[in-house]
């Protein structure tokens, strides 16, 4: 690794704009005033966020050794703005590639996260970037994450976000910060055990009910990958978060308020569970108001909006035809069939 002595009588200067990583990495790792050490992180994260450019830039940012120097300054910093650059260049390395992300979490990335999660005193914006870095550290499933006590702390300050908002429809926390909380939950839920996540499906839970689409879609989506990814356990779990309801409603929108390919993904988990072997997720699916979902999506009415879905809807239909008599019965009943048949004519 780079040593950073040779640099320091440069650090008194102003940055180059022609200034080299090796010599930005230097002024961040030793610079003796802040403006020089935030102009010298500002130039860095300019570099390693230029699309095309970034993966041999970032590979020479981690050489020189100065991610360690990156958590100093995001757990130490007086100053927003500083903190803020160096958890968005920490941000970029760590979603580069598998390496890059244990080399972040080497140099200590998951401890800054624990002292930043739970400290109410952080701003939306610094809080932003820590979720986006939380995020992509538990992108590869990272066991790490867990052992640190992350999932814990990810619980409590959903709590904090989305808890407050369903009971006083007020944004405790920036709609910026409830997106990123929302897609680090999607990533844990999708990634890790059920039996590890629990509590955070019951956060995730509440963010089906948030104001802001892009929070909304990304709990769908949370969902959806519970119940496709995690087999019977993942089906039990979504079962016992009570949201068949939910995304059955989120399904079958009274007006054009949610994009169509909402309803498609909502409908995903309530098709997983009619294809379950157990009998009492199908019976979940129906009481959600399944049937209902299937005529609103298949309405001959309307029109291909909703086809994305549909592939879903008749598999999920030939599965009501394989079940039970009385599954049988409400498929009849129903008129899908009617439906199906007029679709293939």
């Amino acid at each position: 690794k780079l040593q950073f002595l040779y640099l320091i009588g440069f650090s008194a200067m102003s940055v180059d704009g022609n200034a080299s990583i090796a010599e930005l990495c230097s002024l961040v790792a030793t610079a003796l005033d802040a403006k020089t050490r935030y102009a010298a992180l500002t130039k860095l994260r300019r570099i390693v966020s230029v699309v095309g450019d970034a993966q041999n830039d970032i590979e020479a940012v981690v050489q020189t050794g100065v991610t360690s120097h990156l958590v100093d300054i995001a757990a130490g910093a007086a100053s927003d703005d500083m903190k803020c650059e160096a958890l968005w260049i920490l941000n970029n390395v760590a979603s580069s590639v598998e390496e890059h992300t244990a080399h972040v979490m080497d140099a200590g990335a998951l401890p800054l996260l624990v002292q930043l999660l739970p400290d109410e005193a952080v701003s939306d914006r610094v809080l932003d970037q820590v979720l986006s870095l939380l995020g992509n550290l538990c992108g590869d499933g990272a066991e790490e994450v867990v052992e640190e006590g992350l999932l814990p702390e990810i619980a409590r300050m959903g709590r904090r976000v989305f808890g407050e908002t369903e009971r006083t429809g007020k944004h405790q926390r920036s709609i910026e910060v409830a997106r990123q909380l929302a897609w680090v939950l999607q990533n844990c839920v999708r990634l890790y055990d059920v039996s590890t996540t629990g509590p955070l499906l019951s956060i995730l839970a509440q963010a089906l009910w948030h104001s802001d689409y892009e929070v909304l879609s990304t709990a769908v989506w949370g969902f959806a990958m519970v119940a496709s990814r995690h087999g019977q356990a993942g089906l039990d779990a979504v079962v016992a978060s009570g949201v068949a309801g939910r995304l059955a409603d989120l399904c079958c929108p009274e007006s054009e308020e949610y994009p169509t390919a909402l309803a498609s993904a909502a409908f995903r988990p309530l098709g997983d569970l009619l294809s379950s072997d157990s009998d009492s997720h199908a019976e979940a699916a129906l009481d959600a108001g399944v049937i209902k979902v299937m005529k609103f999506l298949t309405d001959g009415k309307r029109d291909s909006s909703f086809k994305k879905a549909w592939k879903h809807v008749f598999w999920a239909a030939s599965n009501l035809a394989a079940g039970t008599p009385q599954q049988r019965d409400a498929l009849v009943s129903s008129s899908m069939v009617e439906r199906a048949l007029a679709f293939v004519a």
